[in-house]
Formats: C-alpha cells, sequence, structure tokens
C-alpha cells in the first residue's frame, strides 16, 4: 500500500463525533487497501469541473453556492446569494454532484448536493466532480471521509503559501479499485457493521481504534484541567502573597522593629514633593483616598492601601526617535512578551527591528507594564536600559520599592479585573493613564517585598516545574492520538499505557514524594498535623505504598516512625529545615533549605507515571485548613476500613465510626457531612486498597 494513513488535527473536524466518524471510516478504508488493487480516484469519475467566478448579489439569474454556505455538511439555500451566468450547461448543480474546496482553511472539504434549487451555480473556489454511473456515491463519500483521504489532501498543500488543490491532484489521489457489485456489498454491511458477519474483525478493530481515541481524549480533558489548576494555583499563590500568608512580621517585644507600609508611603510622598520642589517633577493632581468599599482584601495592619499613581510614574517617561538609537538597543515590542506568563519570548536589537515610530525609554530595574489589551497579562521587569512600544508603560518606582513585588502585585487578580473593567475601546481597548493611577496596591515594608518575592519565585518555579511535566504528557498523549490510526493498519503492538500501579517505595523516594508535599502545601498554617494526613491520603488515593504503620490517633490516621523518619531525611538531605515553634510544642515548621530547589526534578523524574493523579489531588488539598484535612483523613480512614472488611458502607455509618474514632470528634461533628460530599464531589473515594487502620496497641 503506497498510502501512508495518519491522523491529522483539522479545524473544521472538531467535534468528537466527526473525528470518530473520520476513523471508523478510515478503518474500512485501510482494510480495503490491504484487500484489493490500488487505483486513482479518476477510475470513478466522470468529470471535474472548476465553479464559475463572479461576484455575489442579492439578485441575479442563478444562486451562486460559495465554500463559506457550506456549514456542517449542509447548504441553507435560503442564504445564498445570487449572480448572473451566462453558461448554465456548464456549471448547473445536480444531485449527486460532489462539491470540494480547493482553498483556504477548509482545503478537501466536500459536500453532495442533493435537493437544490434549479438554478444553483458553484463558485469558483469549488471543484464539481461527477461519479460515474456504476460507482456508489456513498463508497466514495466514505472516501472523501476518511484519512486516507485527508492524508493525501495534506501531502498536496504542504508548501503552498495558501492551501490549495487543483482538479488535476484531486484525479491522482490512491483509493482501492472496487467492482461496483463489491462497493454496495461494503456500503451495505458497513451500515450495518456490528451485524455483519463478513466485517466482524473490522467491527473489532473499530472498537478498538474508538476505544483508543476516547481515551486519549479524555487524557486530553484531564491535561487541560490539570494546567487550569496550575492557574489557579498560581492565582492562589499570588493571593497569598498580597494579603500577607507568605512571610512573618518580625517582632521583638510585641513590637515591630521593622518599618511599615505606612512609613515607606510617607517616605515615596516625601521623596515626590522634593522632586516636584527640585523641578524633576511635575506637581501631580492629588488622587481621591480609598474608601473601604474599594478594598478587595484584608492585608496586614503593618501594611497599607495606596494607588498605583502613588508610588510611580504612571503615565509619565521620556521619549525618543529612531535617529537617538544605536543598533544595539533593545526594542521590546508587545508580542514579545507572552500573555498571562510574562515570559520575555524574544529580545530584539534596534538594527534587527528597524522600527520608524517614536518609543518611550525605560532604564534597568523599570517595570515595563502593557496598558493595550490589559486582559493578556503582560508585564516584565527591564534586565537592561532600551527602549518600547508606547502601549508598554515604563514604571519608574520611588522609595526603592522592590520591581518584582511590583511586577507580582500588577499580576493578581483583583487587579486585572479592575483594569479590564475600565479598559475602554473596542478594537484596541485600552487602560487609561487615569484609570491606571487609581488601581489599588497593596504596600508592605521593603524587607517583606524581598521576602515576598524569594518565595514567589520559588513558588512560581515550582508551577513551572509542574506545568513542564503536564505538557510533557501532553505531547505524550498527542503522540499516542497520531498512533490510532497506526493501530488500526497494523497487527496490534505493545503500546505504552499510563496507569497509576502500586509499588513500593524505598527511602529516599518516600521523602522526595513527602518534600514535594510539603512544597505544593506548604501554606501558613502548614504543620506536622496538616503534613500527616496528606502523607496518609496520598499513599491510600494514590496507592503508593510508604510500608506505612497508621494507627488511630485522636487526629486521625497517624504513624510516629514514618514521620520521624521523613523529617530526619529533610535536614539529611538538606529539603526543609524542620523546627518546632517555641511558643507552641504542637507546631512545626519546615523552611526550605539549600536542596530544596531540585525537589521538583527528583519527583518529575521518579513519579512520572503518578505526578498528574498526585498533584491534582493536592491541589484539591492545598486550600484546606488542617482541621480540615483531619476531617477527610479520617472519614477516608473510616470509609477505607469498611471496604477492607468488605462491610456495608452508608453515610450514617460512615458518620458514626468517624464519631467513635475519638472522643474530639464531636467538635467536628458539624463538618462531617459536609466534607464527605465534598469528598464524593471531587472524586476522593476509597477502595479498599492498604492497611485497616486500628487502635494503637498497648
Amino acid at each position: 500500500m503506497s498510502v501512508e494513513i495518519k491522523y491529522m488535527p483539522l479545524s473544521f473536524i472538531n467535534t468528537d463525533k466527526e473525528i470518530l466518524k473520520q476513523i471508523k471510516n478510515t478503518v474500512l478504508f485501510s482494510y480495503l487497501f490491504q484487500e484489493f488493487e490500488e487505483t486513482s480516484l479518476i477510475h470513478y469519475l466522470e468529470s471535474t469541473q472548476y465553479g464559475y467566478t463572479a461576484s455575489a448579489s442579492e439578485i441575479g439569474t442563478h444562486q451562486l453556492v460559495r465554500i463559506t454556505d457550506i456549514n456542517s455538511g449542509k447548504v441553507d439555500w435560503k442564504t445564498v446569494p445570487f449572480c448572473d451566468c451566462d453558461a448554465e450547461a456548464k456549471y448547473l448543480l445536480k444531485d449527486n454532484d460532489i462539491l470540494i474546496a480547493r482553498t483556504g482553511g477548509t482545503t478537501g472539504k466536500s459536500f453532495i448536493v442533493n435537493s437544490a434549487p434549479d438554478n444553483a451555480i458553484f463558485a469558483s473556489y469549488l471543484i464539481r466532480l461527477r461519479l460515474k454511473k456504476d460507482v456508489n456515491l456513498e463508497f466514495i463519500n466514505l472516501y472523501l471521509n476518511s484519512y486516507a483521504f485527508w492524508s493525501q489532501i495534506v501531502e498536496m498543500k504542504s508548501g503552498s503559501a495558501m492551501p490549495n488543490v487543483n482538479a488535476e491532484k484531486l484525479k491522482t489521489l490512491k483509493i482501492p479499485k472496487i467492482s461496483f457489485e463489491e462497493q454496495n456489498t461494503f456500503v451495505s454491511s458497513f451500515k450495518n457493521i456490528e451485524k455483519s458477519k463478513n466485517l466482524n474483525s473490522l467491527f473489532e478493530k473499530i472498537n478498538e481504534v474508538e476505544s483508543l481515541f476516547i481515551n486519549s481524549k479524555k487524557t486530553v480533558t484531564e491535561l487541560t484541567h490539570q494546567l487550569d489548576l496550575i492557574k489557579q494555583l498560581r492565582q492562589a499563590f499570588l493571593r497569598e502573597a498580597m494579603q500577607g500568608k507568605l512571610v512573618t512580621a518580625v517582632r521583638s517585644s510585641g513590637v515591630e522593629t521593622q518599618q511599615t507600609g505606612q512609613q515607606l508611603l510617607a517616605k515615596i510622598k516625601a521623596e515626590k514633593a522634593q522632586l516636584i520642589a527640585e523641578k524633576k517633577l511635575k506637581k501631580e493632581k492629588p488622587l481621591p483616598v480609598i474608601s473601604a468599599e474599594e478594598i478587595p482584601f484584608e492585608i496586614p495592619e503593618h501594611w497599607v492601601w495606596c494607588r498605583l499613581g502613588e508610588i510611580c510614574n504612571y503615565g509619565s517617561s521620556p521619549k525618543s526617535e529612531p535617529k537617538d538609537l544605536n543598533e544595539n538597543t533593545w526594542v521590546l515590542d508587545l508580542e514579545d512578551i507572552e500573555k498571562e506568563t510574562s515570559t520575555l519570548l524574544n529580545k530584539i536589537r534596534f538594527n534587527e527591528r528597524n522600527s520608524l515610530s517614536t518609543k518611550s525609554i525605560f532604564k534597568k530595574g523599570q517595570v515595563l507594564y502593557s496598558k493595550l489589551r490589559p486582559y493578556l497579562d503582560k508585564v516584565i521587569v527591564a534586565d537592561e536600559d532600551g527602549v518600547c512600544t508606547t502601549e508598554i508603560l515604563p514604571l519608574k518606582l520611588y522609595g526603592n520599592l522592590n520591581p518584582y513585588f511590583t511586577k507580582f502585585a500588577l499580576k493578581r487578580s483583583d487587579f486585572l479585573i479592575y483594569v479590564n473593567s475600565v479598559t475602554k475601546g473596542m478594537k484596541m481597548p485600552r487602560l487609561g493613564t487615569n484609570d491606571g493611577q487609581m488601581a489599588l496596591f497593596p504596600l508592605p515594608p521593603l524587607h517583606e517585598q524581598e521576602q515576598i518575592v524569594t518565595k514567589l519565585e520559588e513558588l512560581m518555579a515550582f508551577c513551572d516545574g509542574l506545568e513542564q511535566s503536564i505538557k510533557e504528557s501532553q505531547g505524550y498523549n498527542e503522540m499516542l492520538l497520531q498512533q490510532v490510526l497506526r493501530e488500526a493498519l497494523q497487527p496490534k503492538e505493545e503500546t505504552k499505557i499510563i496507569t497509576i500501579a502500586t509499588r513500593k517505595l524505598p527511602n529516599p523516594l518516600k521523602t522526595i514524594l513527602a518534600a514535594h508535599i510539603v512544597n505544593i502545601c506548604n501554606t501558613r498554617d502548614f504543620g506536622r498535623v496538616k503534613f500527616q494526613k496528606l502523607l496518609f491520603l496520598v499513599e491510600y488515593f494514590c496507592k503508593i505504598d510508604f510500608e506505612s504503620k497508621y494507627v488511630k490517633k485522636a487526629a486521625g490516621p497517624y504513624d510516629y516512625q514514618l514521620i520521624k523518619q521523613i523529617e530526619q531525611d529533610f535536614n539529611r538531605m538538606n529539603f526543609f529545615k524542620v523546627e518546632q515553634d517555641k511558643s507552641d510544642n504542637h507546631r512545626v515548621t519546615y523552611t526550605p533549605r539549600s536542596a530544596s530547589s531540585e525537589i521538583n526534578g527528583f519527583f518529575l523524574e521518579n513519579f512520572s507515571d503518578e505526578s498528574l493523579k498526585i498533584n491534582a489531588f493536592l491541589m484539591k488539598m492545598r486550600p484546606l485548613s488542617w482541621s480540615e484535612c483531619e476531617i477527610v483523613a479520617t472519614i477516608f480512614a473510616v470509609w477505607n476500613n469498611r471496604l477492607i472488611k468488605k462491610e456495608l458502607v452508608t453515610d450514617e455509618l460512615l458518620f458514626n465510626d468517624f464519631m467513635a474514632w475519638s472522643s474530639r470528634k464531636s467538635d467536628l461533628a458539624k463538618d462531617f457531612y459536609k466534607k464527605l460530599f465534598w469528598m464524593k464531589e471531587e472524586k476522593i473515594i476509597p477502595e479498599g486498597w492498604g492497611n485497616y487502620v486500628e487502635e494503637p496497641s498497648l
């Protein structure tokens, strides 16, 4: 067989139903190619004809059907325009004519004419195929809607600036050579393939390939969901950072020893007043006092809310003309910054981007914020001097504000909501200068800005690692999808399937996984209780054997030796410094050490198959408080215990077991059903895996 059949995504074949139809038809033709002699499409054609060239009009002698009039295999003749045609015999459409798009994004798309108006003709970007009398129309239609056809079409139009095929190319397409009687037999059998004994093996193959495709699409959906969760996780980190939850203020004898946000704002105002007095800065119109209704969330008492225009030169920056630039000047444009991530994609010099427009000048360390289409969330910190399009605002910060903290603050969700609500313009929406200056800004003292930036950069790098692992899985899944048709054409081969298998973890693998749990869930209230419950849940929910020996403790399942060994390994492997809180004997903190940056790499290397399930689970658990984690872990344990013993499971029985776990559970009874329903909704459901959690031995 000379045709190499491939699955290929096509923009106009984009529903699962339509793709599965194409796959089903492809299985038939891959079989026919193997069983019959090969010929060219011209073998079945009586004629080909290019369409009529004319402008569409509201009136005319003939209706002129165009590519754009064909939607989902149908034509609404009421909306088809008219034209005047003096060559009716050449272009008139008849029932069973086949129209094929010969150019543009839908090149190769076909339409079978049925019940067309008597005066219907077709436009020049279409080719009409007429079949010989002894050809089954449905047989050709199945072919035109299979990847046996599309593989050849895509190959034909590749390399062209404008995708296109012509009639001569269409005539050369490879197709099985089958008699009229056999065409009829195959079409009839294929319509009722589940009952056709002569196509029984084909029916099994179709089911096999369809199953592979459906599983692949499920994986695509899950991976897309994972990427969305990471996007949410980034915003969660930003939200916590801007609420002061990632740092703890330094205090001595109950009195803060370092500068406050209020003092910093006063310093900035004094600095600006001095610059105005020295005529280095124009006097600004005072911005209105912030009202309580404007404040989107609470911040620490030693922080202060201010307006963006109070802390920087928003909307005012020096300009430069092309004649003032040298060939090595960095010229930044909007297209150089990736939306949402704010990754700098390209750094282009003036000699490569010989722009003739006026530019804004920026200096190293200034924040560069895109005011055009602010919903794209493009903001970076300049790492060298340069110039940029005037659609990007260089922000000169006062008071030695940390530019990276400012960048993060401009990426928080409430700021994005605000700027999008006040953006003006339909085609080119921009954030106005006054609206930008009015935006709210949470201002912490400088030392906390630095701490927050350090922590956020670490957390964002962690998210980047997670995102990379998911994109690698997407790549693998796309490769698997490309094999769908290969599976239909060849004997079944060993195919790697992503599964979550039970396996025992030796040290240091359990320590690496435990460190990953801390990395992703180390929020302000994170401590040993929440950590222990997450260890239990990850082990039992993801079926990863820690060789643990959990017993019933008041706060839920507990394994003292496991947590002790892991915490010792944290110190030994330089992952985290494990410290007992001096003011609270029950609180333990996990502070990153020098090797903590390597945890994500170790995790992806050793848990590549399980990473998606683990990360999805941890992202669900991360927002929960330690007491909520205690409830979930205890519910999971009593539920799993019943499954292990093959006992009846009802909500009422689970509640009784939960209350019997410990006398302190009475304090949590009011939240039991709320968390049970949440677990069911999030599909955090045990399967009777692992050891029974018993009372501790005396």
